[in-house]
Formats: structure tokens, C-alpha cells, sequence
């Protein structure tokens, strides 16, 4: 049975979406803070996570980093006052899609019965293998990931554009012991210069012009899982060197803070 864990404080919407998922066969928990949100998701992963936009004890948007989108929750936001700013923000982060209060009755029971046949597609997707194929290579192939995936090593994958580079870093953390934690990929070779050391490390409030609230960048949002870096040699030089101090160390910081962040993530990095 899906599971729904429900982060609101507002008990008219709660008892809402509780009754909606039981109408439909889920089985639903509603907490009212983000720290018991966290315990929650430690305790049990959801299938589908519904949780308000700002809560006494902080944002709903602090729970994607713990559920991880890569993990296979559905995130679905809810907002008293959806500002366009504020849909953006949520759906570059991952979540799926965002309801208004006062919620539409009609509207969450179709997103749960859309949503009750997404998880069952996605548990069966994720029980599927990765990597098909019998020639010789491919067995080549198979063994090499084999080999490695339950390894905490850093892995390079090079290969010519279209070859699947991704697939075999998707299946490398499918078998790994990271396997429930998030998988992602970024490619550095998409993302403004400008940005990629915003996007990858994090800044601070106020760290740069523009910078009106404080990000968490890849590392932390990967927190426990796999950072794919696809095309990592567009990443910028003095970005580079920064990527291998984290190697190294194990630790970095946000853009603007002087405190020093440890990381437990994976890195796949891949080059054509």
C-alpha cells in the first residue's frame, strides 16, 4: 500500500487530504512541524509527501533535501498565496506539482488517484534493470560496474555523447549501498558559469546580488546519496580545483559563509 505523510499545521487541510487518501485505498500520517517531518521520512520513506509551504519551524522546502526527489517520493507543495517566484523555486528543487488553499476537494482526489498509479509504475520501473544487452561488451561492461558499484570509490566515465554515460552511472548507484538515497545528475556544461558554484555549493542570504534567500546546493541536497557530474571538464577551472578540495576533504562551503559543511555524497563524474 502507497504511503502519504502529510506536513501541515492547518487541520482543516489535513483532515482533508487524510480523508482523501484513505477514499483511496493510501494510508496517510499528518505531523504538524518539519522536525517531525524529518523523523517521519527517517523512520518510513513516502511514497507521496504533501506538505505546506512555510511552517512554524521552517519550510516545506527543506523537506525535499531529506526525501530526496531521486528517492522516489512525489512532492506535492501547498500554498496559501502561490507567487510565481515561489512555484519556480519549488519546482527547480523537485517538486511535482503544487496545490492552493483552500484546497480543491475534487482536484486532490484526482492527483491522488493519478498519483496512487505513478508510484506503482515507479516501483516497477526501479526494479527493472538499468542495462540491457548480452554481447560481449556489454558483459565487459556489466562486470566493470559490478565490480565497482558496491565500492565507495570515485568513478569517471568516459565516452562519446549518446554512448549512455548516464544510464551507467544510474545503474553504478542502483547497485550500490546508496541505492535509497537521491541520485543527481547535474551537467556542467548546461549551467552559467555564473551559477554552477551557486548551484553545486550552496550561497548564503545576501552573498551576492539577487541572493535573497539562503540555497543548498547539490552537495547537500545529495546528502547520503550520488552526484552524477556529467561533461565535468566545462565546469569552470577554478570550479574544478574547489571540486577537488571536496574530494579530498570532505568538506566545503556555501558561497558567503565561513562555516565549513561536511558531505557525504558520491561523485560520478562523466567526459566525452
Amino acid at each position: 500500500m502507497s504511503n502519504v505523510l502529510i506536513v501541515d499545521e492547518d487541520g482543516v487541510s489535513s483532515n482533508l487530504l487524510r480523508e482523501a487518501a484513505r477514499d483511496e485505498g493510501l494510508s496517510s500520517l499528518v505531523v504538524t512541524s518539519i522536525k517531525q517531518a524529518w523523523i517521519q521520512i527517517t523512520l518510513q520513506r513516502p511514497d507521496v509527501l504533501f506538505t505546506a509551504q512555510n511552517l512554524t519551524d521552517g519550510s516545506g522546502l527543506s523537506l525535499i533535501d531529506v526525501s530526496g526527489t531521486s528517492s522516489r517520493t512525489i512532492v506535492i507543495m501547498m500554498m496559501a498565496e502561490p507567487s510565481v517566484d515561489a512555484v519556480i523555486d519549488a519546482w527547480r528543487l523537485g517538486v511535482t506539482d503544487y496545490l492552493t488553499k483552500p484546497l480543491d476537494l475534487h482536484r486532490v482526489r484526482r492527483w491522488l488517484r493519478d498519483l496512487s498509479r505513478t508510484v506503482q509504475d515507479t516501483r516497477r520501473q526501479a526494479s527493472s534493470p538499468c542495462l540491457l544487452g548480452t554481447s560481449v561488451p556489454m558483459k565487459i561492461l556489466s562486470e566493470h560496474i559490478s565490480r565497482v558499484a558496491p565500492t565507495e570509490a570515485t568513478v569517471l566515465l568516459l565516452g562519446e555523447s549518446g554512448t549512455g554515460k548516464e544510464l551507467v552511472a544510474q545503474t553504478i548507484h542502483a547497485q550500490s549501498a546508496r541505492h535509497r538515497q537521491p541520485f543527481i545528475p547535474i551537467n556542467c556544461g548546461a549551467i552559467s558559469p555564473q551559477l554552477i558554484e551557486s548551484e553545486i555549493f550552496g550561497h548564503e542570504k545576501g552573498s551576492f546580488t539577487g541572493a535573497d534567500r539562503q540555497h543548498k546546493g547539490y552537495f547537500e541536497r545529495a546528502y547520503g546519496g550520488t552526484l552524477f557530474l556529467d561533461e565535468v571538464i566545462e565546469m569552470p577551472v577554478e570550479l574544478q580545483v574547489k571540486l577537488l578540495r571536496v574530494l579530498e576533504t570532505g568538506a566545503f562551503m556555501r558561497i558567503g559563509s565561513h562555516q565549513t559543511l561536511s558531505t557525504n555524497v558520491r561523485i560520478i563524474a562523466a567526459s566525452n
